[in-house]
């Protein structure tokens, strides 16, 4: 990418949380109103001398929290912080205030109720009736309008909150969108191999609110390479990688009967922070002089007779040039 716009990373990311082990998507949240990427790190001052000056600073503990929140309600996060499977089951469950109309106090249930049923009338008192299967009676209920509470047995998805369970480790990826004025020029994906839910949540129940989904956790270190994270940049469309230079290796090459062929790699330079490339196509490669030394479209040099030749290599999309020297013995 170039670093030479401004850019700007805009609103929140869609995350995916896999499953390492089945190899299987557990989440995959587009609607978040919070993404939050969170890096620290401990330091340790050591001081001494005159007016105790700073001498050394150790850092160390550098801990990476990934919090987000959904902005739709989804049973997948209450799963995901408990450790827990969402189970189809039957279970005893609530009818409330559901409203019959009584002819001559009595009346019929849509379900079959487990236990009593609790009866409001009215005039708002409770009563508690035994129903006999789907029908119950009120005492001078008459035929007046009552709602009636009670519990059935019926399927549901089940999400159970235990002392013992916790949460799995997952790969969570936050894929996020990077602008610049012309519109947008990157995807940004950060890839935490080693996730770790915290299991920490809250549901809020307010009259005037609408409840959110929430995960948080930190990343633990990779066994395979020790690494938190990989924050990976994709230019949008045709976009590549640009280039301050490229450099032909090896600069000075020698060749001979004994050894006819030598290779050329060419890294492309690029600056500052970003580390270089090895440029495995678009180049071209000249010989100065093909009665000393020939070079191949791959950049194989080959001998030819004894004397001295340069090689330019030339980055097709760039421009840009370097050269190497070939003693040819």
């Amino acid at each position: 990418m170039s670093t030479n716009t401004n850019q700007f990373l805009v609103s929140v990311a869609d995350v995916v949380l896999r499953d390492t082990v089945a190899d299987a998507v557990v989440l995959k949240g587009k609607t978040l109103i919070n993404s939050a990427f969170k890096q620290t790190l401990a330091t340790t001052e050591q001081r001494g001398g005159a007016n105790n000056g700073l001498l050394f600073v150790y850092q160390h503990d550098k801990k990476l929290e990934v919090s987000i929140e959904d902005a739709k309600f989804d049973e997948t996060y209450l799963a995901l912080n408990n450790g827990a499977s969402i189970i189809n089951s039957p279970q005893n469950f609530y009818v409330i205030d559901e409203v019959i109309t009584l002819a001559s106090g009595n009346g019929t249930l849509a379900n079959t109720p487990v236990g009593s049923v609790y009866v409001q009338k009215a005039d708002n008192s409770l009563v508690t009736v035994t129903p006999s299967g789907t029908s119950f009676s009120v005492a001078g209920g008459a035929n007046t309008t009552v709602k009636v509470t009670y519990r059935y047995s019926t399927a549901v998805d089940t999400i159970t909150i235990d002392a013992q369970s916790v949460p799995n480790g997952y790969e969570l990826t936050l894929s996020a969108k990077v602008f610049q004025a012309s519109g947008q020029t990157a995807t940004m994906q950060i890839v935490i191999p080693n996730f770790r839910i915290s299991g920490n949540f809250d549901l809020n129940l307010t009259a005037n609110g609408i409840s959110s989904s929430k995960l948080d956790g930190m990343a633990l270190v990779n066994a395979a390479d020790g690494a938190y994270a990989y924050v990976n940049m994709k230019p949008t469309g045709a976009g590549a990688v640009t280039y301050q230079a490229i450099a032909a290796t090896p600069s000075a090459i020698s060749v001979s009967a004994g050894t006819p062929t030598a290779q050329l790699t060419v890294y492309g330079i690029r600056g500052g922070v970003y580390a270089n490339n090895v440029v495995t196509s678009g180049c071209t490669f000249v010989s100065s002089d093909v009665s000393k030394a020939t070079v191949s479209a791959g950049g194989l040099i080959t001998r030819v007779a004894a004397g001295t030749c340069t090689i330019t290599t030339t980055h097709t999309a760039s421009g840009l040039t370097d050269t190497s020297t070939v003693t040819v013995s």
